[in-house]
């Protein structure tokens, strides 16, 4: 019976110590050239970040930009912003793993994970395939004044 209860107690602990991650995670957040922001969301229990706003807008003629990198010609007509460039991550303790990046720049899609560091940041590692030893790691601030940005 003793037994029981600990196991029970460390399931309860482990859950709620997971959605406070989850809360910690979702919202707005830029990247650390300032060039746009991503709202990073949760569906069914799966992390996700779309494109929501873009220093840059247009392109050089003056219209939205799409993502023309895109390795699938049916996608390169899209709008930049709406995307979703972060997905397929799932919580494994403090740490959303197994998950994907995608660089509309670039067209490529890189392996990633991502936590929110002791300052509040979100702490990003992407790399291509297993090279692990090979990631880039970004830092990204949470966006509080939604209005500078007109998200609100």
């Amino acid at each position: 019976m003793k037994n029981t209860f600990v196991v029970l107690l460390m399931l309860i602990s482990c859950s709620l110590w997971g959605q406070s991650n989850e809360e910690d995670v979702q919202g707005y957040w830029l990247n650390e050239k300032g060039a746009s922001i991503v709202e990073v969301y949760i569906i069914d229990n799966e992390l996700r970040g779309r494109i929501v706003w873009l220093e840059e807008e247009l392109n050089h003629l003056g219209q939205l930009k799409r993502d023309v990198m895109n390795k699938d010609p049916m996608l390169r007509s899209r709008l930049l912003v709406g995307i979703d460039v972060f997905y397929d991550f799932e919580l494994v303790k403090d740490t959303w793993k197994h998950g994907h990046v995608y660089n509309y720049q670039n067209g490529h899609q890189y392996n990633a994970k991502l936590r929110i560091d002791e300052d509040g940041n979100l702490i990003w590692t992407g790399y291509y395939g297993i090279l692990v030893f090979l990631s880039r790691t970004k830092k990204w601030t949470r966006v509080t004044d939604l209005q500078k940005y007109g998200l609100e």
